[in-house]
Parts: C-alpha cells; sequence; structure tokens
C-alpha cells in the first residue's frame, strides 16, 4: 500500500507499564483520515475480521494493523467495552492527533 500520509507518534503522560510505542502511531491520509491501531479497541484479530468484513481500509504497518477511526466511531463495537465511554475516548484522540497533525504541518510549512 502506498503511505504517503504522515504517520504521528503520542504517548499518554505517564506512560502505562505495559505501553508499547505503536500503541500511540497514528496514521493520518492527505485527505484528512485517520488510521489507528486496531489494538486500542480490543482484540486485533476481531477487528481486523469486522474490518474486513465491512470492506473498510486498513493500513499494515510491520505486524500491525490500523483502522479507519471514522469506522470505529461509527461501525466498530466491542461488547466487552461500553460503547459510550469508547466513543469519548474515540473522540478525544481524534482531538489529539488532529492537533498533533496540525503541528507537524505547520513545522513543515504547509
Amino acid at each position: 500500500m502506498k503511505t504517503d500520509g504522515t504517520w504521528i507518534s503520542l504517548q499518554p503522560d505517564p506512560t502505562p507499564k505495559k505501553w508499547r510505542k505503536w500503541y500511540g502511531m497514528f496514521y493520518v491520509t492527505p485527505e484528512g483520515a485517520i488510521f489507528i491501531p486496531a489494538v486500542l479497541l480490543g482484540n486485533e484479530m476481531s477487528v481486523f475480521l469486522c474490518a474486513s468484513a465491512d470492506g473498510v481500509r486498513i493500513v499494515v504497518s510491520g505486524k500491525h494493523l490500523w483502522v479507519s477511526l471514522e469506522w470505529a466511531k461509527r461501525d466498530y463495537y466491542d461488547p466487552a467495552h461500553h460503547p459510550k465511554k469508547v466513543l469519548c475516548e474515540l473522540e478525544k484522540l481524534e482531538q489529539h492527533v488532529r492537533t498533533a497533525t496540525t503541528n507537524v504541518e505547520g513545522q513543515r510549512g504547509y
């Protein structure tokens, strides 16, 4: 897959003990679509299967998957998590990624 977008790295403060750097990697397409690590939604394989069944674009890097944030907010449902809480967290995450993207573009002179 052509990766002509931007990778953004965010890290929580404080960083959880089992945090992996790629948990905080987000892909932003030139059109502004945000892709989040599938593992943030739950079991990576389950998320992959749901996204594939829905025909959603998936970004693969290394051994991990990223899925559309819009799809996650609109269509992905994991009964193990309370949907309103997950939606709230995804909306907060979207704001952080958009802010980071704006900062990166500003540094590059876009």
